[in-house]
């Protein structure tokens, strides 16, 4: 027995020092700054130093892009406070996207836990911490860790729901705000509704919460949407056109063949192949378990409904494979559990495995756990960034540029966050609409002293650059002089 402990805690200790190591190593440059990273950033730079979650498209022109700015501000404002307090830099913002991988691996452990105990949780937690796309996703400033941190500490109130009598009510309360914050984070979140519904219905019938208990999570669930709505749609941008842009934010017309052609690439890499076979192990040990006339807990059945939905909205969608990480990552949290499930069954009736099926598990999962660890290290979008100097390039460049030479960004939001200074105009093209497109005006114009546009997008004295000539390019970025 004390061996055991010891093995669970040296096992509890090293999977830390792994989510530590890789949540830190090259913390600003792996993965590469990006497009929606630079999006968000900019709102939350903006936020801190103004007082405006926007976008500064001019000298003292903040544009709050309400229909377009889909990460809401359970993401924006905490890290806007983030930055009040120790600054608007790359590194200040990835340092709060560190404490929300941190978070949320730490609150999946407490679930699993208390679902399944502490050897099938440190299994979950392996999993989780040795996963790329987690920091691929985590260490970028992005909607979705944060808002899976939001739904998991949701699930984890439901279960001390159940169990905690004396402060039933404190936890209903946690619980409905934590779910209501998930829900505006990102759009991709608002699924969590039909599954959040279900599980609640579920604890209505158990007799675990009472209709006044009921009522009260959802009201408490609400408090952050109507906040959503403030602060997030102003000006003339009415829920009717919200509503149209989240549906269908890439335009698609033909829909039918974008789904096919999704459901193909369910099967065409190996991460999704993986994403498949752990939904599939997961739904056959919850049939299993329903066979044997097990209750399964609200906060799994919430998990998995979620998780089937974040599959299907993905199906609809121009297929970014970023859409499917939450479905990834909550397979993945009940993965340990439902292997444990299909082995135990089959060793009831195989009689090479009925007494190994528990060692089976343990090798399995240490061995999904090495090989995601080889891949954050060497074979992986993160890993692939470990060599890149873009940022310190950026930091380098413009941090080098006086405050009297103007910059104009062409569609270039990741770099804008590099500026130390705001004599900057930009112009935005993200999916769905233009953004500051007053503004080339002044780059046909010549006006700024340089401009920093995408190579691909730029041509050699063809309107707007007809005023500028190729300074350098870097890292597939082309900077531009004035003539």
């Amino acid at each position: 027995m004390g061996m055991q402990i010891r093995f669970s805690t040296v096992a509890l200790i090293l999977v830390i020092c792994i989510a530590l190591f890789f949540s830190l190593y090259k913390l600003t440059e792996s993965p590469s700054v990006w497009y929606d990273e630079g999006w968000y950033t900019q709102a939350a730079m903006n936020l801190a130093e103004t007082g405006v979650d926007g976008l500064q498209l001019a000298p003292d022109n903040i544009y709050h892009a309400s229909l377009l700015t889909t990460v809401g501000y359970p993401l924006i404002y905490p890290l806007g406070l983030w930055m009040k307090i120790f600054g608007s830099s790359v590194l200040a913002a990835r340092s709060f996207m560190l404490l929300c991988i941190l978070g949320f691996l730490f609150v999946a452990f407490l679930l699993i836990r208390r679902l399944s105990g502490k050897t099938i949780a440190l299994g979950a937690l392996a999993l989780l911490a040795t996963l790329p796309t987690l920091y691929g996703n985590g260490k970028s400033v992005l909607g979705e860790v944060p808002g899976l941190l939001y739904l998991v500490f949701s699930l984890l109130c439901i279960s001390f729901v159940r169990s905690d009598g004396n402060r039933k009510y404190s936890w209903i309360i946690l619980g409905g705000v934590s779910a209501g914050l998930c829900i505006v984070t990102k759009p991709l979140f608002l699924v969590f509704i039909p599954a959040l519904a279900v599980g609640t219905f579920l604890e209505w019938k158990r007799g675990s919460l009472n209709l006044k208990e009921v009522i009260g999570g959802i009201v408490c669930a609400l408090l952050p949407v109507l906040v959503w709505v403030m602060v997030q749609f102003r000006g003339d941008t009415s829920m009717l056109s919200v509503i149209k842009y989240y549906a269908n934010p890439y335009q698609i017309t033909d829909l039918f063949s974008v789904i096919l052609s999704n459901v193909g690439h369910l099967f065409t890499s190996i991460g999704n192949i993986y994403l498949v076979g752990t939904i599939l192990i997961w739904c056959v040990a919850l049939a299993l378990r329903m066979r044997s006339k097990n209750k399964i807990p609200a906060e799994e059945i919430i998990a998995f409904i979620f998780t089937l939905l974040v599959i299907a909205a993905f199906l609809r969608t121009a297929g970014w494979y970023r859409y499917l990480f939450p479905a990834q990552v909550l397979s993945l949290l009940f993965f340990p559990g439902a292997f444990s499930v299909l082995g135990e069954y089959f060793g009831r009736y195989v009689s090479v495995i009925r007494h190994h099926w528990q060692k089976a598990v343990v090798v399995i999962i240490v061995f999904l756990s090495v090989y995601g660890t080889y891949q954050l290290a060497f074979d992986s979008w993160v890993a692939e960034a470990y060599s890149s100097h873009k940022t310190a390039f950026w930091q380098e460049y413009l941090g080098h540029l006086p405050p009297t030479r103007s910059v104009f960004f062409y569609n270039t939001p990741e770099v804008v966050i590099f500026m130390p200074h705001r004599n900057y105009r930009q112009y935005i093209v993200p999916a769905g609409g233009v953004v500051g497109q007053d503004q080339l005006l002044f780059l046909e114009l010549g006006i700024p002293d340089v401009a920093i546009v995408e190579s691909d997008s730029y041509t050699e004295g063809k309107s707007p650059f007809e005023n500028y000539t190729l300074d350098k390019t870097a890292y597939k970025y082309s900077i531009l002089k004035k003539k």
